[in-house]
């Protein structure tokens, strides 16, 4: 038998399904949500507070690429799938002995910052329960998504914990 270590990562960062957000938020708020845009370069970006705030794909986005390819233009077609699909997530922490992972929003920061009350909150609750359901559709015993909570306010950083 060969011994394979197994280790807690506590700091793995993932990129949401593409349609999560705009699948779990309010209609109202279909224009602002958090969203997959084309940018200027021919690359991707998340989209939060309806075009505030950019996060391209690239750099932390690498699973499985030779470093010599690594660069902050992205599309998300070209992301490992490991960064998205709790299945493939599950393969690839096997592959480099990770037994467990705290997994981070990659530019989730975005979303739980954005000034707009009701957009902050929605989108934190709107991560929050798409990444719930993401780790049960994987292994519940081994993906642990930390929460976004809303950093505008007491009242609604209470309201989502």
């Amino acid at each position: 038998m060969v011994f394979i270590p197994r280790i807690f990562d506590t700091d793995q960062h993932v990129i949401p399904p593409k349609e999560m957000w705009t699948s779990r938020m309010p209609k109202r708020l279909a224009d602002v949500a958090p969203k997959v845009v084309e940018t200027p370069d021919g690359g991707e970006a998340w989209s939060f507070g309806g075009g505030a705030y950019l996060h391209l794909f690239g750099l932390q986005n690498v699973e499985g690429k030779d470093p010599a390819t690594f660069s902050w233009r992205g599309r998300y077609d070209e992301i490992g799938a490991g960064c998205y699909d709790a299945q493939a997530r599950l393969t690839s922490m096997d592959i480099d002995g990770v037994g467990a992972t705290l997994l981070f929003p990659s530019g989730g920061e975005y979303a739980a910052n954005t000034q707009d009350e009701e957009l902050c909150y929605e989108s934190c609750k709107a991560y929050n329960d798409g990444m719930w359901d993401w780790a049960q559709d994987g292994d519940p015993k081994r993906m642990f998504p930390a929460a976004l909570i809303p950093s505008i306010g007491v009242k609604l950083a209470t309201a989502e914990l």
